[in-house]
């Protein structure tokens, strides 16, 4: 990189996570602008451009300013202007934030189609979700790597169990939880609470007893397979 940099930013691409692209230029006048940052030739930009506009379903609306655009479009475009040169990897930074569901589907599966051509990909992300997509993923907390492995590695390197608990009404729940010793931390998923136990054996019993006392109706108590997100409670619980 300190050798040769013109070098190396020929062949990767970096997508921020806010919309940096040119308002007032239409689709394709954004495209044509890329190309030309990065000295694509004339016949390779419009096979390419043809490509890309195709795959992103945008061939309709070259001539529409991109300001217009909805932020699903705008994300695509902003992917397509950063693939515009072939780049060998991909520096993503939060790419679907913001954007739809649906959208957001079809990004992820764009993306799974570059990497099975070759492409490596660095993405940055707040959905644990898209985190669990990934061939090796980094927790950070306030700029510091805490973990660093494929995700089925760090779902088993976790200390401690996950109990999955869903309770009426909740917000009692939540707060017998929050306060009681053998509960590390709590996170809500939907009308799910996740809570982390040192034993799952143990505390199930236990648990299951002070929510009754607390005048809260225990519907289901199991042992959960964690998710790359507890994972990352857990590491900050223990840190904390």
């Amino acid at each position: 990189v300190a050798r040769d940099p013109e070098a190396v930013k020929a062949r990767i691409g970096y997508m921020p996570q806010r919309f940096s692209l040119y308002g007032d230029l239409s689709v394709m006048e954004n495209l044509r602008l890329y190309g030309d940052i990065y000295g694509v030739g004339r016949a390779a930009f419009r096979e390419q451009a043809a490509r890309l506009l195709a795959d992103f379903r945008l061939d309709a609306f070259t001539d529409r300013p991109a300001q217009q655009l909805s932020g699903g479009m705008k994300q695509k475009l902003a992917l397509a202007c950063t693939l515009i040169h072939a780049p060998d990897a991909l520096f993503l930074d939060e790419p679907t934030t913001g954007v739809d569901p649906v959208s957001r589907r079809q990004f992820w599966r764009y993306l799974y189609g570059l990497n099975r051509d070759g492409i490596t990909m660095f993405v940055s992300t707040p959905y644990m979700d898209e985190a669990e997509r990934a061939s090796r993923v980094g927790l950070m907390n306030r700029g510091r790597l805490i973990a660093c492995d494929d995700p089925g590695a760090l779902k088993a390197s976790m200390l401690g169990e996950i109990l999955e608990i869903v309770a009426e009404p909740k917000a009692m729940a939540k707060q017998v939880l929050r306060g009681h010793a053998l509960v590390h931390s709590l996170e809500v998923f939907g009308d799910r609470l996740h809570v982390l136990v040192d034993s799952a054996s143990q505390a199930e019993a236990e648990l299951q007893r002070a929510l009754r006392s607390g005048g809260v109706q225990v519907q289901s108590l199991r042992r959960a397979v964690p998710s790359l997100e507890d994972v990352f409670v857990s590491r900050l619980a223990r840190s904390a």
